[in-house]
């Protein structure tokens, strides 16, 4: 809900996550203390250790990220070059840790119901965002206009400054797809879970992000070969879901041959891989020159600092804009906004802007109150917009210029054509926007009302009484300074080589125990690997901590899956889902068969090759 309610620093996850902590937590305290539940997990030192050693690392780097800030101060809607960006950083790790106890307790009440419903909610969760993606795309360029130049980001606000929040989200889903297709037992639940496959194989497709694409396919087929044992020994009761597959599996491949070749800009996204890469190996290497201090290389340079690091000490990277408080004590309250400030190409891609009602036919008209020091051109607009691309607009540009008083007024028709709110069963959304449009200038500003001809004043908080309250700030194009689009330089550069080191090791010992026996066929376990996996590729590629709620998912699966595979397995209690049990069953009742069968195989050929022998020492010896 940030675009709506302007929040930066934490949002309606985070209070939700609160109140889940908060309350299991209380029902633990006022039920009291409880015998431990049989086969309950007992990590191993390695996995103890390194999980310790990467939180402490973290909160170290936290309190580096206050420091080289300037010190902690608090702020609902401070951006991401100001200290709470240190906070909204490190908020993932503290929200899995402190709900590791009450997963603990949940696996150790039933494995298999705890499994179940992890997995039953991140398909529900892919499915949302599949859903989201095909609203944002059927309301912006369209279903099937592959041409475009136009990536799906659903409700992943945080993309509103770039990164792979989306891309995050759906490599560590898209496993959980599978998962709902494997466990379904009857044709009605199969065909259900096949739709939702085929969703998040098209909201996939349309981040037209190649890390995406990598990310997803070799996991699934590290997934396939996994479950290939079990399925060939399937019973016959299992076969339909076999011919099934193989038509889901080429319904797959034909939606990405139709959105390769019915649209130019895939074709055009891969094309530019070989300068893409390029690219991004210099953005590493810029990345790397903020480690200057050996303690910088230890402990980094402090959590959520990259930004404002990256924009300051690196050549022609600076943000391009800014949004601040204005205003003090004896004046009207104000924000500033500024352009970038040294390159004029970067000029108009900051923008402040707030979600508006788009009624139709209506024409705006904007009053601004303003104060600048120097002639400063400023665009302003009410656009069809879901985030990060316009769809029509109507726009007006000032030069607003300094007065005889303090305060200036200015009065603007919007011109162009209406946008429109779209179809009621997928309203598509709209925002005002305003943005300085050149280099080294910028604008205070007091008050701005947008006035509709069919509905009067559209904006909230227009005078900025309640600070940035539903005003959001996005950029348009430009996003290099906000990432440095790989997780392993992300960790050693915010949380230093200590923190970088403790993940690996905490993954590595994870995996590790994720593809061994004994929990290696237990329900989730091969989809928990293979979504583990898909992010780890992703993060050769992209960011994947800086979004909090993708950063707490990764998180939290890690947390999970070494709670399940930690736990002493009884022998007469399967792990396993009906569907998987069932199957498993009669791939060792096949294996015991076929090792029966061999066996008396082997003692027929064997009392066959004896009895010749014996036969022949029982017969009379020949003429000496």
């Amino acid at each position: 809900m940030s675009p709506w309610t302007g929040w930066l620093s934490f949002d309606e996850f985070d209070l939700l996550l609160l109140g889940v902590i908060a309350g299991a937590h209380a029902r633990i305290a006022l039920r009291g203390a409880t015998a431990a539940q049989p086969g309950s997990a007992r990590l191993p030192a390695i996995a103890v250790g390194s999980v310790i050693v990467f939180a402490a690392s973290s909160g170290v780097a936290l309190w580096r990220g206050f420091a080289d800030a300037g010190g902690f101060v608090f702020g609902w809607f401070q951006s991401y070059a100001e200290p709470m960006n240190s906070l909204r950083v490190f908020k993932p790790l503290l929200w899995a840790l402190l709900i590791a106890p009450l997963t603990n307790e949940q696996i150790g009440a039933s494995p298999e119901r705890a499994m179940r419903r992890v997995g039953a909610g991140m398909w529900t969760g892919l499915a949302i965002v599949a859903l989201a993606v095909v609203w944002e795309r059927y309301t912006q360029p369209g279903l099937f206009n592959f041409s475009r130049p136009y990536r799906a980001v659903a409700a992943f606000w945080e993309m509103h400054v770039g990164g792979a929040a989306i891309d995050a989200y759906l490599v560590m889903a898209a496993p959980f797809a599978a998962w709902a297709l494997w466990s379904a037992r009857r044709p009605l639940r199969w065909s259900v879970a096949a739709v939702v496959a085929l969703l998040a194989g098209y909201a996939c497709l349309m981040t037209f992000s190649r890390g995406v694409y990598i990310a997803v396919v070799l996991p699934m087929l590290l997934l396939g070969t996994w479950l290939w044992q079990p399925w060939r020994y399937a019973p016959a009761s299992f076969r339909w879901r076999g011919t099934a597959s193989r038509g889901l599996v080429a319904a797959l491949i034909l939606e990405a041959v139709a959105v390769m070749w019915t649209g130019s800009f895939l074709i055009e996204r891969m094309s530019q891989g070989d300068r893409d890469l390029r690219s991004r190996v210099v953005h590493w290497t810029h990345g790397l020159t903020l480690l200057v201090e050996p303690a910088e290389w230890l402990l980094g340079i402090g959590l959520g600092r990259l930004p404002a690091n990256y924009a300051r000490f690196v050549p022609q990277a600076e943000f391009s804009g800014a949004v601040q408080l204005a205003g003090d004590a004896a004046d009207r309250p104000a924000v500033r906004l500024s352009g970038p400030p040294t390159r004029r190409i970067l000029a108009g891609q900051y923008l402040l802007v707030q979600r508006v009602p788009l009624p139709e036919h209506s024409s705006y008209r904007v009053e601004l109150d303003y104060r600048v020091t120097t002639s400063t051109p400023v665009y302003v607009g009410v656009c069809e917009m879901h985030l990060l691309y316009e769809r029509r607009c109507q726009s007006a540009v000032a030069d607003l210029r300094p007065g005889n008083t303090s305060w200036q007024h200015q009065s603007l028709s919007l011109n162009g054509p209406a946008p429109s709110a779209g179809d009621w069963f997928a309203p598509r959304l709209g925002f005002f926007a305003i943005t300085v449009f050149d280099a080294g200038k910028s604008v205070d500003l007091a008050s701005i009302e947008l006035h509709s001809t069919n509905h009067g004043q559209l904006l909230h908080n227009g005078d900025f009484a309640q600070q940035l309250a539903h005003w959001f700030p996005t950029a348009q194009g430009y996003f290099l300074p906000w990432h440095i689009d790989h997780l392993y330089l992300e960790l050693l550069i915010e949380r230093g080589l200590l923190g970088l080191l403790a993940f690996v090791a905490w993954t590595t010992w994870l995996l590790r125990r994720l593809l061994r026996a004994p929990c290696r066929y237990a329900g989730l376990v091969p989809f928990l690997t293979a979504s583990l996996c898909g992010a780890l590729l992703l993060g050769l590629l992209s960011s994947v901590l800086d979004a909090p709620r993708t950063a707490f998912l990764l998180f939290f699966l890690m947390t999970f899956a070494a709670l399940v595979c930690a736990r002493r397995w009884d022998s007469d209690t399967s792990p396993l889902p009906s569907a998987m049990t069932a199957m498993t069953s009669h791939v060792n009742g096949c294996r015991s068969t076929s090792a029966a069968n061999l066996l008396t195989s082997l003692a027929t050929l064997k009392s066959s090759a004896r009895a010749p022998a014996r036969a022949a020492g029982r017969s009379p010896a020949g003429p000496g």
